[in-house]
């Protein structure tokens, strides 16, 4: 038997400052006792980081703040398994993704506050380097939860 060419899962975009976890699956041929991670910078077409796992598990776990990897790039990822005998397969299919800092967001009334009037002006703020908010909602309970 050989190695088969595993498939790499999709990652939602995140923040290096918190790291990613990077899974794949694997069909049939010969047992997998490592992993080797590659990321591009698609902006660059240069290979940033990589990353070379001795595991059973079908997983890389990309670190906070790896070396070579930024807040506000386009990254492409890679996968390549490895056998008992140092063999490595093929790569997998390639997967983008955005690394963007975690955006933050604030709210002038303070949690578990009790608004004793009918009306409220609020206001809401919203800060990324990423995409821009398209969407929110904000639910309003009254004092019996409903």
């Amino acid at each position: 038997m050989a190695l088969t060419t595993p498939i790499l899962n999709s990652v939602p975009t995140w923040s290096v400052v918190n790291g990613q976890t990077f899974t794949f699956n694997v069909i049939g041929g010969d047992a997998v006792v490592g992993n080797k991670l590659t990321i591009i910078n698609n902006a660059t077409a240069t290979v940033v980081y990589t990353l070379t796992t001795t595991t059973f598990q079908y997983r890389a776990i990309v670190p906070a703040n790896a070396s070579g990897l930024a807040n506000g790039n386009y990254y492409s990822a890679y996968v390549q398994t490895i056998d008992s005998s140092n063999n490595l397969s093929s790569p997998s299919n390639s997967i983008s993704f955005h690394c963007y800092a975690t955006p933050s967001w604030g709210l002038n009334i303070a949690q578990g506050a009790i608004i004793g009037n009918s009306s409220l002006t609020p206001i809401a703020t919203y800060s990324s380097t990423g995409e821009a908010l398209s969407d929110y909602t904000f639910t309003l309970y009254n004092s019996g939860q409903t």
